[in-house]
């Protein structure tokens, strides 16, 4: 990244006194490989605050290293670090910096450790001084982490964490990744024009200001692990994804724990599966994770009721079906499968945490319950589970998909190394220190979790139409809160449009509640007959089902 300081009163006071923090931050952005270089709006044969030019290359090359030093002797600089090419500019004039947001698209940051100005501050720079400080009086009022900055680099899901987030930082920043050859409107638009948060298109020029970078979804581990080794905060899965990217790896490290698998084989190409699925029947077939989009899990009952789906990927992916992966699993017989969905950090996982149930494509139940209160099956796999993902550096949202088969075994199916869908919502809003618990845990501290309700419900609201159009959901203002909405665009009037991405067919949820169980569901019931859209589906039966499971315990 092309960054640039401007000199006095940014590096040097006017006084002559040095402004050490300035130094120290160049000297980290050097080292942290950016193309850092100072301009300063003076004549190079002027003398400004007791230096000329030669005096300024002297100094900087003393204080600063032997970076370039640009001597601009225009009203404003805008222009010529557009020019440059520059990404970000730091400076202490306000004008400057307003500069740079009207003409440019250059990244201004305000430099405010200056002392001994030996000119009147103008309009402008009193101003942005008050609104500055009042500004932060009000963050450190109202928000546990109002001096904070957090960003939530995500694709489009967890847009929730952002809203959770708004709740506790000063400022908060979403970001998905849209840079193609020829990107659409929508690409830029998920996560845009709501009020408590800011959408950015260029995650690298915020990210140095971070305090906190969340990784809701599995993968950029690669990303996630540069971020560290810069010295950020980051709450995510790192180079533990591949725990769940590659399918035959996990089982192998199932077995090296000792814990039990189904009779698993692996596939590398689509000819590789479609002789197998030919010639035998009931039959789980998984993929890789990186290859998600293709095609979700599915159970494979006899060739004739699956050869249309492989028929499709076969023409839908044409020669690049030879690089399709994963694996096959005989079914595990069995009547429960538990949901582990929480986080994991500081070596461990939390001591009262949920106890749920998943009905895939309807929702989430749970309630909370000790530790000590889970399964014994469930309790002995986490035990041997931890160490593999402190071995990682593990600092995120976990979810564990567990079966207890009919044999009496416990079989850890899958993984998931990112925040749970459904779940996450419903479950930051019943924990009241979330926001602590994920800027501490990315710190690799573990602060226990303050539950607000004793269960919680998440269902989901899905439509076959909104794969392929943008749709609005109608409901009253005072529902807003327990209503979550993925991939999501705020327009101009307030209202909220999904952006259809053509692979998921649920588009958001709704949540709800409470010390009582039966409460809770006669609540989400009355919360889903006022929820109205074209062709949107809500259907909570199963939910319930399990709920009273739970309550039988």
């Amino acid at each position: 990244m092309r960054l640039t300081w401007d000199f006095d009163n940014s590096l040097r006071n006017h006084d002559g006194t040095d402004i050490e923090p300035s130094h120290r931050k160049i000297k980290k952005q050097i080292a942290e490989g950016h193309e850092v270089s100072i301009v300063t709006r003076r004549h190079e044969d002027d003398i400004h605050s007791g230096f000329d030019g030669d005096d300024v290359e002297k100094y900087v090359k003393e204080k600063i290293g032997n970076i370039p030093v640009h001597f601009d002797d225009s009203e404003l600089k805008y222009k010529t670090l557009d020019e440059m090419g520059v990404h970000v500019h730091y400076d202490d004039d306000p004008k400057e910096i307003e500069a740079l947001k009207k003409h440019t698209n250059i990244k201004g940051i305000l430099v405010t450790d200056g002392k001994g100005v030996d000119t009147k501050k103008t309009e402008v720079q009193t101003q942005v001084e008050t609104q500055v400080k009042t500004q932060s009086k009000t963050f450190d009022k109202d928000k546990k982490y109002g001096d904070k900055i957090a960003i939530v680099y995500d694709f489009g899901t967890f847009i929730s964490v952002a809203h959770r987030l708004a709740q506790d930082f000063g400022k908060v920043y979403y970001f998905t990744p849209w840079v193609s050859g020829f990107p659409y409107v929508k690409d830029t638009s998920i996560g845009s024009g709501f009020p408590d948060f800011e959408r950015i298109d260029n995650f690298w020029d915020y990210a140095d200001e971070a305090d906190l970078i969340y990784f809701p979804e599995v993968s950029c581990g690669d990303v996630q692990k540069k971020l560290v080794a810069l010295g950020k905060n980051v709450w995510g899965s790192r180079g533990a994804e591949i725990l769940e990217m590659k399918r035959m790896f996990w089982i192998e490290k199932l077995k090296e724990l000792g814990l039990e698998t189904p009779e698993t084989r692996e596939f590398n190409n689509l000819e590789e599966l479609i002789k197998i699925l030919k010639e035998e029947e009931d039959l789980y077939v998984k993929l890789d994770d990186m290859f998600r989009g293709e095609f979700e899990t599915f159970h494979h009952v006899t060739w004739s009721t699956t050869r249309g789906l492989i028929e499709k990927v076969r023409y839908h992916m044409g020669a690049l079906a030879e690089r399709l992966s994963g694996i096959i699993q005989k079914p595990i017989k069995s009547k429960l499968e538990f949901g582990f969905d929480i986080w994991f950090t500081g070596g461990k996982f939390p001591s009262v945490l949920p106890i749920g149930y998943e009905i895939k494509d309807l929702g989430y139940v749970c309630k909370i319950d000790k530790w000590e209160n889970m399964p014994s099956g469930v309790l002995a796999i986490m035990e041997k589970i931890a160490p593999l993902l402190q071995s990682y550096g593990y600092r995120g949202s976990f979810s564990a998909e567990i079966r207890h088969g009919d044999d009496g075994k416990w079989y850890f199916t899958d993984p998931c190394l990112r925040n749970a869908n459904p779940a996450s919502f419903i479950l930051m809003d019943m924990c009241d220190n979330f926001s602590e618990i994920v800027y501490e845990g990315s710190q690799g501290k573990t602060v226990p979790p303050i539950w607000n309700s004793k269960y919680g419900v998440e269902v989901t609201i899905n439509s076959e139409f909104l794969l392929q159009n943008y749709g609005e959901l109608n409901y009253p203002k005072e529902l807003g809160k327990k209503i979550n909405r993925m991939n999501a665009y705020c327009d101009s009037k307030g209202c909220v449009w999904n952006v259809p991405d053509g692979v998921k067919d649920s588009f958001g949820s709704v949540i709800e509640k409470g010390n009582d169980i039966d409460d809770m569901l006669k609540a989400i019931r009355s919360s889903m007959d006022k929820i109205k859209g074209y062709k949107v589906e809500i259907n909570p039966t199963q939910l319930e089902e399990a709920a009273v499971a739970l309550k039988k315990n």
